[in-house]
C-alpha cells in the first residue's frame, strides 16, 4: 500500500473513531438507528418481513463498516509512524 493511502486510511479511521466519542453519535444510535433496528425486529417476530430483515442487514452492515474502518484507520496509522521511524534514523 503506498503512503498516500496508508495516510489515508488513518485519517478516515481517525475521523470515525473520533464520530464514535462524540455526543451526537450516541444520539444518531440511540434516537434513530436503535428504534429502526427494533422496529424492523419486531416487524421480523411477527411475520417474515423481507423489508425490515432488508432494514437489519442494512444496519448491521453500517455499523460493522464503521468498525472495520476504525481498525484499518488503527493499522494504517500504525504502518504510518513505522515508516517515518525508518526514515528517521
Amino acid at each position: 500500500m503506498d503512503e498516500k493511502q496508508v495516510l489515508n486510511d488513518a485519517l478516515i479511521g481517525e475521523a470515525l473513531s473520533g464520530l464514535k466519542t462524540h455526543q451526537g453519535y450516541k444520539v444518531l444510535i440511540d434516537e434513530i438507528i436503535f428504534p429502526i433496528y427494533r422496529d424492523a425486529f419486531a416487524k421480523l417476530e411477527e411475520k417474515d418481513d423481507s423489508e425490515a430483515r432488508a432494514t437489519i442487514n442494512a444496519i448491521k452492515n453500517i455499523i460493522a463498516k464503521i468498525d472495520d474502518k476504525i481498525n484499518l484507520g488503527k493499522q494504517a496509522r500504525e504502518e504510518y509512524r513505522q515508516e517515518l521511524e525508518k526514515h528517521k534514523s
